[in-house]
């Protein structure tokens, strides 16, 4: 019985050493000139499923031979392979539109990780960017300023038309408690942040950031329409809600929240699908 070799952690080796490459070039190459109509297609096509599965039919070919990658980068392989060799226009033309393709989609990506900050933990980000850093103390308890549950007049003027209508008039929405009104006294702010400051607020006993403010965080037009767009679409279903508990309540008598959030509950209790019956 013949040596079994194996990979440099111990188990079996899953692709070939670099000295068959030219055996799987060769394949390739006869494949794409057999039909170069149909690679030039799925070359270019968005979805890579068909593609990768043909070289997947291809490197599985020749008995005895173990295919020169792993299967998540035939594709990969396969098209540095044939780039190297002498081929039909029609298929030179098919890989420089896909190089083409593909180096668009990184720099798109890159344009919009460069507009949103975009990191695992944006608030590392800030502080490699030296952004401006304060520290508040956190207020015990009930000593909270503004105090919550409070609508806060910046001004004597606000203050002077926003409480005798909160005193007086009645709440449009009954479910919500009516607030009372308080004039901001601005001695009592620990912090302001100005207009168009960007920083990092930390408590000052822990050092933990509290929350981090950043400013002009996008000016990419796709991620502020998607913003503006999601903004709406929480709007329309908070109050699609709404009108179902307030439904429900004109028909049963019994508040319509905790219904529907007990109806929710039971069907996430209920039995599952089980997902092996399609398999």
């Amino acid at each position: 019985m013949g040596k079994v070799k194996k990979n440099r952690k111990g188990g079996p080796l899953t692709k070939c050493p670099p000295s068959d490459y030219p055996v799987w070039h060769n394949a390739l190459r006869r494949a794409f000139l057999d039909r170069p109509i149909f690679f030039a297609g799925i070359i270019t096509a968005n979805s890579t499923d068909i593609i990768c599965e043909e070289f997947g039919t291809i490197f599985s070919s020749i008995p005895g031979l173990l295919p020169p990658a792993e299967p998540a980068g035939y594709m990969e392989w396969a098209l540095a392979s044939i780039g190297q060799c002498s081929l039909p226009p029609l298929l030179q033309t098919a890989l420089a539109i896909r190089k083409q393709a593909a180096s668009r989609g990184r720099q798109e990506r890159r344009e919009v990780t460069a507009n949103a900050f975009i990191l695992k933990e944006p608030a590392w980000l800030a502080i490699l960017n030296g952004m401006f850093h304060h520290s508040v103390r956190r207020l015990p308890p009930g000593k909270e300023y503004p105090p919550h549950r409070h609508w806060v007049a910046s001004t004597p003027g606000l203050f002077e038309t926003w409480d005798p209508w909160f005193r007086n008039c009645q709440q449009p929405d009954k479910r919500i408690p009516q607030r009372p009104v308080m004039l901001l006294n601005p001695d009592r702010i620990q912090f302001e942040i100005p207009a168009g400051l960007s920083c990092i607020i930390c408590n000052e006993d822990t050092k933990e950031i509290v929350f981090v403010v950043f400013r002009n965080f996008s000016g990419h037009q796709g991620i502020l329409s998607w913003a503006h767009d999601l903004q709406g679409i929480i709007f329309v279903t908070s109050s699609q809600l709404a009108g179902v508990y307030m439904k429900w309540e004109a028909e049963h008598g019994v508040p319509g929240k905790q219904k529907v959030v007990e109806a929710l509950k039971e069907f996430d209790a209920g039995p599952k699908v089980d997902d092996d019956i399609y398999d």
